[in-house]
């Protein structure tokens, strides 16, 4: 179970209104504490799935306020432990009628929320020296692979994967209509492709290459499995960001690599 703290900077006296707030939204425990005379810390504790719409009532009622601000915190770990998604199944079974309106809000999406996914992509799809550098260490690495006509060398290439951050964050604009995040990436993109192009050309005129090794011939060569397997490993990599669980995105890099 992936679990967030949300932390809220409101004004004090404002408990009532962010129990009104939380009474019909899912979430753990939260917690009250007084920073000065005239603010209070709100800390609510969550699961992934829930948090984004804890954030939005949140941010729809404070976010006019000057000293407003409203954090997102990942937790490792609680105790005592949280009941596992069967216990809770079994306890919305012998929940009273009246609580049916109460458990529907309780459904997770185990979906980590757009803020948490938008900050996840904001550091890797800029154009940066590091970006522009892990550019041209995954052409030499993926260059020496198609010329010694070595798979293992080919993967580690996409393992690098400099493209990947921009590729996500221009799949997430398009989803959330995010035109400045679209233009951006799309910058990004075109930056480290012409950069790996570059150097690929500059490699090919210094060197000889001989375009019939299987590994080069298999990559000119595109048919409908290859389409299929660009499609899930696309749809893995998209499943892997959004649930804030990032150790499937190896295994889709290799399944593009090979």
């Amino acid at each position: 179970m992936s679990l967030r703290l949300i932390e809220a900077i409101v004004p004090q006296r404002t408990e009532e209104e962010v129990e009104a707030i939380l009474k019909d939204l899912a979430y753990v425990d939260y917690w009250k504490s007084a920073i000065n005379d005239e603010l209070d810390l709100i800390r609510v504790f969550v699961d992934i799935g829930h948090s984004e719409a804890v954030l939005d009532a949140l941010d729809q009622r404070f976010s006019y306020l000057k000293d407003y601000r409203l954090m997102l915190l990942p937790v490792e770990a609680t105790l005592p432990r949280l009941p596992t998604p069967e216990q809770e199944a079994k306890a919305k079974e012998e929940s009273e009628p009246g609580d049916e309106s109460r458990q529907k809000e309780k459904e997770n999406t185990q979906r980590a929320s757009r803020e948490e996914l938008y900050a996840d992509i904001e550091a890797n799809y800029r154009i940066t020296r590091q970006f522009l550098t892990l550019i041209v260490l995954s052409a030499i690495v993926a260059g020496i692979g198609l010329i010694r006509d070595n798979a293992a060398a080919i993967i580690g290439a996409m393992v690098i994967a400099p493209l990947l951050g921009p590729n996500v964050a221009l799949s997430l604009a398009t989803t959330l209509g995010e035109v400045s995040l679209a233009v951006k990436s799309l910058r990004s993109l075109a930056a480290g492709s012409a950069l790996a192009f570059a150097f690929a050309v500059a490699g090919g005129i210094f060197v000889d290459v001989d375009p019939s090794l299987p590994e080069i011939h298999a990559r000119t060569v595109i048919g409908d499995l290859d389409l299929l397997l660009a499609l899930a490993a696309g749809a893995a990599a998209a499943l892997s960001f959004s649930t804030g669980a990032p150790s499937a995105l190896i295994g889709v890099m290799v399944a593009v690599a090979l």
